[in-house]
């Protein structure tokens, strides 16, 4: 802690001395009181001789030009640059280890630069030793910067003992908004056309609706005169008098099959409509849920999704660095029983992977019923693509051209700039995330370097959803030869999983408290397909059981009946709470040391866990034995939520990352602010969830709907116009025999 507290304030006096340079070469001072403040923080055992030697001419004239003018408020622009350099705070017992300057001052200074620098142990590569914010001369180049560090780099290197200490690449910002590329022109462009067409589509549809409105109106003014001419008179009755009104209704109803106005659009009106809103919108918003849908899933898929934006939230936190009080919350606040659902929070993801596996399963399983044992190999695989791949294409490239554009401040070139990694990964890389291979190909980048990192997930379950068939058309044709098939990919999965964890000796948890974390797990485990199937192959056969409609019954014992559905209830809490919970003890200020072979079975099967009690709750949910539960995850709330689960699944980082990239100071944890900050992320993630999704994520499906119709190849169960088999099931509604829902 003394070693810390010597470098910040060395290399804060450093960068002070850096800010002093002119007005002791050159003696000028724009003001007594401010000459004398800074001649009094410039440490006197570094000699001005060596900064002129050193430091650029350009850099030197630049302070000199900026002491000889003032800004609109009259303030010397000299002494905006060294009041927006960085300067120590308080906590740094809690981990404060920023030397915090103002971004906004600097820059509005005119002719400026602020430059972030980050020092670190060589042993601790990921936890920042010290920030030092600073504002420079635009024509002081970042070497001028790197001497002031240089100078004391042995200090540094005796303070803070072995393994030393490494300076990462400085960070320099000189204007707040960076001038627009091709790549970004192109990508605008491409916005503004989708926008363009919900409008001609939006238009297009009301014109349309309206003269039908009127078409049908005539058509039934002119139906009803005529049927009144037809029956007066001579045809009408001995009298010849005209029939009661209801008699010509009657008369009208009985024509109107055979005389109605064609109501089939022509091609073109039909595409506009495509992306009407009033066509989209309504849609995203319905609430509607047939009688035969399995509703519990609206719920846990909204649920999860929730989970999943609240654990990124604390990603996205610890990633930039960017907390000011980290010792507090790694060491105390991480040890708290309640937070182990944010530490634990990637099982959201695999509740992602069973509902996925499920939905799969019983969809085509369903579709082969239909179609007399045939698997729909075509449509199978291409509409897969084409649900999927437009829309994830249109984000990924919104994030690699457009991110950088959405918010600007110290931190933010770091994350989206056009020097950052995630950048130059994607300007290398972007094919793999459209050929779903990102999370095996590049294989050494971990995934806060690559591009679009958290599509990780779609590339997994893309390639679950390849080998699927292998399972699926063995259990519709032959149980024992599908549980087969299911057990080996389950076993290769468990075996491959304990096997990588134990010759690396990985933790159960990747997340340690204070101590880093192993880096390579992230690699080897997290994100590859043959450690994270199992909850996939769990969703397959729970599919296969709700297309079987198989069912626990003991008969003529109902309370019995109850109690074993019960019993499974239980089994399920235990094993999801256990999961999720089961590692609180191995975290400050407990600190339990697991042995490797607890490690490595926790690591081994807690995925597996996961799906079973996430399966066991479903099941009996389905089965009319969930009460509370299954009213709680069933609630029409849910569902239009659930429609937006894809979009927001592939939004929310975009939206995050322009949020805490543009703070300009660290963020200060506490409960109450970080819970009001993850409902607004909450909140504005799905409304651009649902911008996405009305402007190209239904129209882009819905043309697909349309060309499958005028090409007329049929396609497989559906959950709405978009299928529900997708990686994130954005549909609802899933149906089930009608049969099969009682309680």
């Amino acid at each position: 802690k003394y070693s810390t507290m010597v470098c910040v304030r060395s290399c804060s006096l450093a960068v002070l001395v850096l800010c002093c340079l002119q007005p002791a070469i050159a003696g000028w001072a724009s003001d007594d009181a401010i000459s004398a403040i800074l001649h009094k923080k410039a440490p006197s055992s570094v000699q001005y001789e060596r900064w002129v030697g050193n430091v650029s001419e350009a850099c030197i004239d630049a302070y000199a030009s900026l002491a000889a003018s003032h800004d609109r408020y009259g303030v010397n622009r000299l002494e905006r640059v060294v009041d927006a350099s960085g300067k120590l705070g308080a906590g740094l017992l809690d981990g404060n280890v920023y030397v915090q300057g103002s971004y906004d001052e600097c820059l509005d200074t005119g002719d400026t630069q602020f430059c972030m620098l980050e020092a670190v142990k060589a042993s601790q590569p990921s936890s920042p030793l010290l920030v030092i914010q600073t504002c420079l001369p635009s024509n002081c180049s970042r070497s001028d910067l790197l001497y002031v560090l240089e100078l004391l780099d042995e200090a540094l290197l005796d303070l803070l003992g072995p393994g030393g200490v490494v300076l990462l690449p400085v960070t320099c910002t000189s204007q707040k908004h960076p001038p627009f590329n091709a790549g970004a022109v192109v990508m605008v462009v491409v916005c503004v056309v989708f926008v363009v067409l919900a409008g001609l589509g939006t238009a297009v549809h009301w014109a349309d609706d309206q003269l039908k409105v009127a078409a049908r109106a005539t058509w039934s003014r002119d139906s009803l005169n005529t049927s009144g001419k037809d029956e007066e008179g001579g045809g009408g009755g001995a009298s010849g008098e005209k029939l009661p009104l209801l008699s010509r209704l009657a008369s009208y109803k009985q024509r109107q099959g055979a005389s109605d106005p064609p109501t089939k659009d022509p091609f073109p009106v039909r595409l506009a409509k495509c992306f009407s809103l009033l066509k989209n919108v309504p849609t995203i918003l319905s609430t509607h849920q047939p009688a035969s849908a399995i509703t519990s899933l609206n719920g846990i898929r909204t649920l999860s999704m929730f989970w999943v934006i609240t654990g990124h939230t604390f990603y996205f936190f610890s990633v930039s660095n960017n907390v000011k009080n980290p010792l507090l919350f790694l060491r105390y606040i991480a040890g708290r029983y309640s937070f182990q659902a944010i530490i634990n929070a990637y099982f959201s993801v695999d509740s992602f992977f069973f509902l996925s596996g499920l939905l799969v399963s019983y969809l085509t399983l369903r579709e082969m019923s239909r179609k007399n044992g045939r698997f729909p190999l075509l449509t199978f695989y291409v509409h897969r693509l084409l649900r999927l791949t437009p829309t994830y294409a249109f984000l990924l490239f919104f994030y690699w051209l457009l991110q950088m554009h959405l918010s600007d401040g110290p931190w933010y070139p770091t994350i989206a700039g056009v020097d950052s990694q995630p950048y130059n990964t994607c300007a290398k890389y972007w094919w793999t995330n459209l050929l779903y291979i990102n999370n095996l190909y590049p294989s050494d980048v971990p995934a806060p370097e690559s591009c679009m990192g958290w599509s990780w997930y779609l590339a997994n379950d893309m390639q679950f959803y390849v080998v699927s068939p292998l399972m699926i058309v063995l259990l519709y044709h032959s149980l024992p030869l599908g549980l087969l098939s299911v057990g080996v990919f389950l076993l290769s999965c468990l075996t491959a999983t304990g096997a990588i964890a134990g010759y690396y000796g990985y933790s159960a948890s990747m997340y340690a408290g204070d101590q880093p974390s192993d880096p390579s797990q992230s690699l080897e485990l997290y994100g590859r397909p043959y450690s994270r199937i199992a909850p996939y192959l769990v969703g397959i056969a729970v599919g296969y059981v709700f297309f079987k409609d198989h069912r626990i019954r003991v008969k003529g014992h109902r309370w019995l009946t109850l109690l074993l559905h019960v019993a499974m209830l239980l089994v399920a809490g235990v094993l999801l709470l256990e999961t999720v919970y089961g590692l609180y003890n191995i975290y400050p200020p407990h600190n339990h040391v697991l042995s490797s072979t607890a490690s490595v079975m926790y690591l081994t099967f807690s995925r597996f866990a996961w799906g079973l009690g996430l399966a066991l709750l479903v099941f009996v949910c389905h089965s009319g034995y969930g009460g509370l539960i299954n009213s709680f995850l069933s609630m029409g709330f849910w569902v239009p939520l659930s429609r937006l689960t894809f979009t927001a699944y592939l939004v929310h980082p975009i939206v995050g990352m322009a949020i805490v990239g543009g703070r300009r100071d660290p963020f200060y944890y506490t409960d109450i602010g970080v819970s009001i900050f993850v409902v607004g992320y909450v909140a504005m993630a799905y409304a651009a969830a649902g911008l996405v999704a009305a402007f190209v994520e239904f129209p882009l499906s819905n043309v697909e709907l349309l060309v499958f119709s005028v090409l007329g190849i049929q396609r497989g169960s559906s959950t709405r116009n978009p299928v529900a088999t997708q990686a994130v099931p954005s549909g609802t509604d899933v149906s089930v025999p009608h049969e099969s829902k009682h309680a």
